[in-house]
C-alpha cells in the first residue's frame, strides 16, 4: 500500500448505526504530491459494501494499518464487517 489522500464521508459518526456514502482517495508521493486520479467513490452509485471492496482492492490494504490512517479506515473497516455479517444473516 502507498500513501493516500483519504476522505470518507458517512451518515454518523458510529459504525453501527451510519453508513459510507463516499470514499475519496488519491495516490500521493513521498513529498504528498499527487501521482495518481483523484478516485470518487459513491454509495448512490452502487452500495456500501461495493464501494468499500473497490477501495480495498484498489489500495491493497492489508495487515496493520499505520496510525495516521487508523480513524477513518477502522471506521470503514468496522462498517465493512458489519455489511458483511448483515448480509450473511439475511
Amino acid at each position: 500500500m502507498g500513501n493516500y489522500y483519504l476522505d470518507i464521508e458517512t451518515t454518523g459518526l458510529e459504525p453501527g448505526n451510519s453508513k459510507i456514502i463516499t470514499i475519496q482517495f488519491q495516490e500521493l508521493d513521498w513529498k504528498a504530491k499527487p501521482i495518481g486520479k483523484l478516485n470518487i467513490l459513491k454509495e448512490w452509485e452502487s452500495d456500501e459494501k461495493s464501494i468499500i471492496k473497490e477501495f480495498i482492492e484498489t489500495t491493497k490494504i492489508t495487515g496493520e494499518i499505520p496510525e495516521v490512517r487508523a480513524v477513518a479506515l477502522r471506521h470503514a473497516a468496522a462498517r465493512f464487517w458489519s455489511v458483511q455479517g448483515n448480509e450473511r444473516h439475511k
